[in-house]
């Protein structure tokens, strides 16, 4: 059985549920994942603890996540899926606790210094339009010199670059 009611602190109110009671066990007898609380009666309490946690705006990625998400968005290959996450955490960019991957401060500085100062170059747009190229050289549907050539001369851009933007 459960309780619904709703609670009000400092004008923000919203809609708390919890299980109250089971009538009957089942498997619960052997697994309780259930946790049962007292019921709640209806007046006014004073707060006896309160707790603050920072919850981050987007979930923490699984290994399997990040692969999934690749995928998804054209970055990489199959080969390749677990070496770029293998590479992200030797480096220290990112760190994997609890079975989730955590961006680093060096991963965040590097993320911003990479896309503030080369956005073009940074790209899943770019990153897709290589694998692409990849793809269609592969196929002999595209020259490899050709291809090498145009990604030289937008590595040479970016040399030509001044000092203040690199």
């Amino acid at each position: 059985l459960t309780q619904r009611f709703g609670v009000e602190v400092m004008g923000n109110e919203i809609e708390v549920s919890r299980d109250v009671e089971v009538r009957e066990k089942g498997f619960l007898e052997f697994f309780p994942t259930i946790r049962i609380a007292g019921r709640v009666k209806e007046g006014g309490y004073e707060v006896q603890n309160l707790e603050s946690r920072k919850i981050p705006s987007a979930w923490l990625l699984t290994e399997g996540d990040a692969v999934a998400l690749m995928k998804e968005r054209g970055i990489g290959r199959p080969s390749t899926y677990s070496k770029i996450i293998e590479t992200l955490l030797e480096r220290g960019y990112v760190i994997e606790r609890a079975g989730r991957l955590i961006a680093t401060k060096k991963g965040i500085t590097i993320y911003q210094y990479l896309t503030e100062r080369f956005r073009n170059y940074v790209s899943e747009e770019l990153t897709r339009k290589l694998e692409e190229a990849m793809d269609r050289v592969e196929s002999g549907r595209a020259d490899y010199q050709e291809i090498l050539r145009r990604l030289y001369d937008e590595v040479m851009e970016i040399r030509k670059a001044p000092a203040a933007i690199r």
